[in-house]
Protein backbone atom coordinates (compact mmCIF):
# COMPACT_ATOMS: atom_id res chain seq x y z
CA UNK A 1 0.00 0.00 0.00
CA UNK A 2 0.68 3.42 0.23
CA UNK A 3 2.53 3.79 3.69
CA UNK A 4 4.47 0.61 2.61
CA UNK A 5 5.90 2.63 -0.40
CA UNK A 6 6.33 6.21 1.77
CA UNK A 7 9.67 5.72 2.71
CA UNK A 8 11.39 3.73 0.36
CA UNK A 9 9.90 6.81 -2.46
CA UNK A 10 11.26 9.78 0.74
CA UNK A 11 14.82 8.02 0.34
CA UNK A 12 15.04 7.99 -3.71
CA UNK A 13 13.78 11.86 -3.32
CA UNK A 14 16.66 12.83 -0.24
CA UNK A 15 19.28 10.50 -1.97
CA UNK A 16 18.72 12.77 -4.95
CA UNK A 17 18.82 15.84 -3.12
CA UNK A 18 21.93 14.65 -1.69
CA UNK A 19 23.32 14.26 -5.15
CA UNK A 20 22.53 17.07 -6.07
CA UNK A 21 24.24 18.94 -3.22
CA UNK A 22 27.33 17.12 -3.74
CA UNK A 23 27.13 17.94 -7.67
CA UNK A 24 26.68 21.64 -7.09
CA UNK A 25 22.96 21.21 -8.69
CA UNK A 26 20.06 23.70 -7.47
CA UNK A 27 17.84 22.56 -10.03
CA UNK A 28 17.90 18.83 -8.79
CA UNK A 29 17.96 19.98 -5.53
CA UNK A 30 14.89 22.18 -6.03
CA UNK A 31 13.00 19.39 -8.07
CA UNK A 32 13.64 16.63 -5.64
CA UNK A 33 12.89 19.03 -2.81
CA UNK A 34 9.29 20.04 -4.02
CA UNK A 35 8.57 16.11 -5.14
CA UNK A 36 9.56 14.88 -1.63
CA UNK A 37 7.38 18.24 0.16
CA UNK A 38 4.37 17.06 -1.87
CA UNK A 39 4.88 13.63 -1.16
CA UNK A 40 4.92 14.50 2.91
CA UNK A 41 2.05 17.18 2.46
CA UNK A 42 -0.05 14.21 1.17
CA UNK A 43 0.72 12.06 4.54
CA UNK A 44 0.12 14.89 6.75
CA UNK A 45 4.17 14.69 7.33
CA UNK A 46 3.91 18.12 8.66
CA UNK A 47 7.95 18.35 9.54
CA UNK A 48 9.48 16.89 6.57
CA UNK A 49 7.26 19.09 4.70
CA UNK A 50 8.78 22.37 6.41
CA UNK A 51 12.19 21.04 5.55
CA UNK A 52 11.72 20.41 1.88
CA UNK A 53 10.51 23.54 1.17
CA UNK A 54 13.32 24.87 3.51
CA UNK A 55 15.60 23.06 1.43
CA UNK A 56 13.83 23.95 -1.90
CA UNK A 57 13.92 27.82 -1.19
CA UNK A 58 17.53 27.85 -0.44
CA UNK A 59 18.46 25.83 -3.71
CA UNK A 60 16.31 28.33 -5.53
CA UNK A 61 18.95 30.95 -4.10
CA UNK A 62 21.70 28.71 -5.01
CA UNK A 63 22.64 28.37 -1.04
CA UNK A 64 23.35 24.40 -1.25
CA UNK A 65 25.59 24.18 1.54
CA UNK A 66 23.07 25.47 3.60
CA UNK A 67 20.18 23.38 2.03
CA UNK A 68 22.84 20.20 2.36
CA UNK A 69 23.08 21.11 6.01
CA UNK A 70 19.26 20.23 6.46
CA UNK A 71 19.70 16.73 4.63
CA UNK A 72 20.19 14.61 7.63
CA UNK A 73 17.61 16.54 9.75
CA UNK A 74 14.84 15.42 6.54
CA UNK A 75 15.98 12.21 6.96
CA UNK A 76 15.32 11.69 10.82
CA UNK A 77 12.09 13.44 9.84
CA UNK A 78 11.36 11.31 7.11
CA UNK A 79 11.84 8.18 8.96
CA UNK A 80 9.92 9.92 12.06
CA UNK A 81 6.83 10.54 9.72
CA UNK A 82 6.99 7.00 8.19
CA UNK A 83 6.99 4.91 11.82
CA UNK A 84 4.16 7.53 13.30
CA UNK A 85 2.20 6.63 9.69
CA UNK A 86 3.06 2.14 10.57
CA UNK A 87 1.67 3.06 14.19
CA UNK A 88 -1.23 4.41 13.07
CA UNK A 89 -2.12 1.69 10.22
CA UNK A 90 -1.11 -1.07 12.57
CA UNK A 91 -3.93 0.65 15.38
CA UNK A 92 -6.70 0.87 12.08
Amino acid sequence: GLVETMLPEMNKRLDAIEAGCANRDATAVAHGAHSLKSMAATFGARAVERLAQAIEDLARTGSLGEAADLVSPLRAAATRADEALRKVRAIA
